[in-house]
């Protein structure tokens, strides 16, 4: 006997024979209501936290959205602000995912510029290259990343091969270093780095990584803090990929600056800052504030000086027709 076979079992959605009758079924996104018969959509924007910020209830399902100057992570929920500064103009640079552009303005927030609004899909993250006066960035979904001058001139893809989730970029610009460092969490996650010209690519690490995302420098020590949100760690290794050694749990953003690494807490809604070396002596900055997502430091000593690219008696850099980068002394020869 099939209850199901008459008038799908008195059943608004799905329904299946059980042993005691039939029992009806919901697709995701609907839930059974008291009478065991009827699918009711589910409101997701009615619970709180669903989404970091604006939500859209649709039929079945929901849309979570971002105010200006965040982007949409890739589980589809969680807002990310994307940002980079440039300590000698006072300008800010930031990506907006959901309207495809990068952005930038002076620190209080006036003379609002358009760098890019095309050719962008998902933009994660932004670097100033303050000596060469370059803006870097990473795209997921176009899977690359380029440079351009900061007021977006002379753009260009500067690595598309075996990139498939760029996530977190970074840059030492400084003449004995001139490297870039970043984050892929695809289907081989790991942290990289190269000159910033795109050359001499090398792999850092490659193990104990699954989403790993967020990355900062110390430039004192030459050390790469990153960040795992899947799980929730930041580790620290040595521009070559050596003397791995973990630091803390549970961050989101993230900085480095004396001997503190500063992260922010989305849970917990504070700011936190602990010994770089060791991860004790921890103490919360901030409290109170709603979802803290990104995270930078300004300071002048957070942007050393450097030389610039033009090519000059004693320094090695690599040109092509729109620009000028430093490159290494293995990569020069």
């Amino acid at each position: 006997l099939d209850d199901c076979a008459l008038n799908n079992g008195g059943c608004s959605g799905g329904c299946i024979q059980g042993p005691f009758g039939a029992q009806c079924t919901c697709s995701a996104g609907y839930q059974l209501l008291n009478d065991s018969k009827t699918c009711e959509d589910i409101d997701e924007c009615l619970i709180p936290g669903f989404c970091s910020q604006l939500c859209y209830n649709e039929r079945g399902s929901f849309r979570c959205y971002c105010s200006d100057g965040y982007q949409l992570e890739p589980d589809g929920r969680t807002c990310k602000a994307t940002v980079d500064f440039d300590h000698a103009t006072s300008r800010i640079f930031w990506a907006d995912a959901t309207q495809k552009k990068i952005w930038s303005s002076f620190e209080n927030g006036t003379e609002k510029r358009e760098v890019f609004s095309s050719g962008l899909m998902v933009p994660e993250s932004i670097a100033v290259d303050w000596v060469a006066r370059n803006l870097y960035w990473t795209d997921s979904v176009m899977e690359n990343i380029e440079v351009s001058t900061l007021d977006g001139a002379f753009r260009k893809v500067l690595l598309s091969k075996n990139i498939t989730s760029p996530r977190g970029l970074v840059l030492d610009p400084r003449t004995h270093a001139n490297m870039m460092f970043w984050s892929d969490w695809g289907q081989n996650p790991r942290i990289e780095r190269a000159y910033m010209d795109g050359s001499m690519r090398q792999v850092l690490v490659s193990t104990k990584l699954y989403w790993p995302n967020g990355l900062a420098l110390d430039y004192t020590t030459r050390r790469v803090y990153f960040a795992d949100a899947y799980l929730k760690y930041i580790d620290y290794c040595d521009y070559e990929g050596n003397g791995r050694q973990q630091v803390l749990q549970h961050p989101h953003g993230m900085t480095v600056f004396e001997d503190h690494v500063y992260w922010s807490e989305r849970y917990t809604s504070k700011v936190m800052r602990t010994n770089k070396f060791h991860g004790r002596n921890t103490t919360a900055l901030m409290n109170g504030i709603y979802q803290p997502m990104g995270l930078a430091l300004k300071h002048p000593i957070k942007q050393p000086a450097g030389e610039g690219r033009a090519p000059s008696t004693g320094s090695i850099s690599r040109c092509d027709p729109l620009h000028c980068f430093p490159v290494g002394k293995a990569a020069a020869m």
